[in-house]
C-alpha cells in the first residue's frame, strides 16, 4: 500500500506540472483516499465503525449489522457475528427464496438516506459483497445486512444540509434549488453563470424526474445532452475532495439498487 501511495504521489506531481486540471483539486483527493485506505487496514478501526453502524441502527430492525466480537480483535484480526442472508446481486437465490425485490431495494436505499441525511456518516463501500438481502418468515418484508466498515465517510453539519436541498431539489423538479445547493457545497466556483447553470441542470433533471431506475439506465438523449453542453461548456465546476467517497457510494449504491429492483423510483421511495 505504501508503495501504492508512493507511486500516485508520484504522478500527480507529474500531472500537475505539466497538465491544466482546472479546479480539480488532486492533491486532496490523494490526501482523503490516502487516510481512507490508511483506516480500512486498520481492524481495531473498523471494529470501532461497526460498533457505531449497529448503534445507529438500533431502532431499525430491518437492517442489521454485526455484532463485533471485541475479545478478538486487534489491528490485524476482525472477528465479527455471522451474518446468514443473500446476497444483494444474486438474484436467483432472491427469487427462490421468495423475496420480494423492489421491496429489498427500496431497504437498501432507506437506509443510506438515513445514513446521508439525518446521521451524515455512512458506509462508503456499498458493493454487493457488503450487502445482504436477509428473508424474513411468513412473506414478511425483507430485511438487510450491511458488513465490511473500513471504508466510512463524515458529513458535516453544512455539508448534509447542502445535500439535502441539493437531494429536495430534485425530488422537487427545482433546478434553481438544486444550483444554489452545489455553489453553497462548493461544486460551483466564482464566476459561474448561474442562470445558465440553473437552466442545464432544470433540462437534465426533466429527463430523469419520475423514471424508474431501469428506466433511466436504458435513456438515450443525444439531443437534450447537446443543449446541456451548450450551457455549462467552461462553467467553473469543481469536485470537493471531501465529497469524493460520498460520490463513490452513491455511484455504487445506483448500480447495485437498479440491478435489485429497476423498477423501483427513486422519489417515491424517497419522498416520506
Amino acid at each position: 500500500m505504501a508503495s501504492d501511495l508512493s507511486t500516485i504521489r508520484f504522478v500527480i506531481w507529474v500531472i500537475s506540472r505539466f497538465v491544466d486540471v482546472g479546479d480539480i483539486d488532486l492533491w486532496g483527493f490523494y490526501r482523503e483516499f490516502r487516510r481512507t485506505v490508511g483506516e480500512e487496514i486498520d481492524y481495531i478501526h473498523e471494529a470501532a465503525n461497526a460498533k457505531r453502524f449497529r448503534e445507529m441502527f438500533k431502532d431499525r430492525p430491518l437492517v442489521s449489522i454485526p455484532f463485533v466480537h471485541e475479545e478478538h480483535v486487534s489491528k490485524r484480526v476482525l472477528v465479527l457475528e455471522w451474518v446468514d442472508g443473500i446476497k444483494v446481486n444474486d438474484y436467483d437465490a432472491l427469487e427462490a427464496a421468495g423475496i420480494n425485490r423492489l421491496e429489498a431495494g427500496k431497504r437498501v436505499v432507506q437506509a443510506y438516506l438515513y445514513q446521508f441525511f439525518e446521521v451524515g456518516f455512512f458506509h462508503a463501500d456499498p458493493h454487493p459483497g457488503n450487502i445482504f438481502v436477509l428473508p424474513r418468515p411468513n412473506g414478511a418484508a425483507p430485511g438487510v445486512a450491511l458488513v465490511d466498515f473500513g471504508m466510512v465517510g463524515s458529513l458535516t453539519s453544512s455539508s448534509k444540509r447542502g445535500l439535502k436541498d441539493l437531494f429536495l431539489g430534485f425530488l422537487a423538479n427545482d433546478g434553481r434549488l438544486m444550483a444554489d445547493a452545489m455553489q453553497r457545497l462548493g461544486f460551483i466556483g466564482e464566476g459561474a453563470n448561474m442562470a445558465a447553470i440553473e437552466r442545464g441542470i432544470g433540462l437534465l433533471v426533466d429527463q430523469y424526474h419520475g423514471l424508474t431506475l431501469g428506466q433511466a439506465r436504458d435513456m438515450d438523449f443525444h439531443e437534450v445532452a447537446h443543449e446541456v453542453e451548450a450551457l455549462l461548456y467552461a462553467q467553473p465546476f469543481r469536485i470537493p475532495a471531501q465529497f469524493a467517497f460520498a460520490g463513490k457510494a452513491v455511484g455504487t449504491l445506483s448500480g447495485v439498487a437498479t440491478g435489485l429492483s429497476p423498477e423501483m423510483n427513486l422519489i417515491e421511495v424517497a419522498l416520506p
